[in-house]
């Protein structure tokens, strides 16, 4: 973990560290409550009303929401210049490459993977090229391209945030229950916020890595 690193850790922290908190714990809180009311629903003994099915939704897009915009805040940290106007980009780009994800993964679960970590780049493809903005390139393809090379770089980031972090939150489910543990479920939020954070930068300077030196050479260092 060099000094750099370190420095736009602490820049995403000062800026807009209360922010992701506040999103991190709103999210649990939310992801709690949403539970909590499909259980009902499924333990109704007149049977599941039709709201479960609404239910169910909510929580996928519950789920795709708070990541999306812990990332759009994240990103507007180290560069101020981000707009609200760039998160409807974000969200139309991510939903694209979702479907493909999704359609892939249809080939089994390798292929879906695959495509996950080539697209890990769209939603900085999305906020930081001006090409992109210009209208003159397309995010999913440009994501797939600059990924090229970074695949064992990606690899290792998804293994650890999506499989290993994720593993470690389960085994403190009860610890997570706002009704029950709320200091420790603060606590938790806390360390999920970091966590994150270090996910977003780790992409972000691997994006800024990733770009062709004479395309983009008035990109800022990290």
């Amino acid at each position: 973990m060099n000094e750099s690193f370190i420095q736009n850790l602490i820049q995403v922290l000062k800026a807009r560290g209360l922010v992701l908190f506040v999103l991190t714990a709103v999210g649990l809180l939310g992801d709690q409550m949403i539970t909590q009311l499909v259980q009902k629903e499924l333990m109704n003994p007149d049977g599941a009303s039709n709201f479960v099915w609404g239910f169910a939704l909510l929580s996928v897009l519950w789920s795709l929401l708070i990541p999306l915009l812990a990332l759009f805040f994240g990103a507007q940290a180290l560069a101020p210049h981000i707009s609200g106007k760039h998160f409807s980009h974000l969200v139309r780009e991510q939903m694209r490459s979702l479907g493909k994800i999704m359609l892939w993964s249809l080939l089994f679960v390798i292929p879906g993977v695959y495509k996950y970590l080539r697209y890990l780049l769209v939603p900085f493809v999305v906020l930081f090229d001006p090409k992109y903005q210009a209208g003159e390139r397309d995010a999913l393809e440009t994501s797939h391209r600059q990924s090229r090379g970074y695949l064992a770089a990606l690899s290792f980031l998804f293994l650890f945030f999506a499989v290993i972090f994720p593993g470690i939150l389960s085994s403190l489910d009860e610890k997570r229950l706002f009704l029950l543990h709320p200091a420790s479920a603060l606590l938790v939020c806390f360390i999920e916020m970091i966590l994150n954070i270090c996910f977003i930068v780790t992409l972000y300077r691997l994006y800024h890595r990733s770009l062709d030196p004479k395309e983009f050479a008035h990109e800022p260092a990290v």
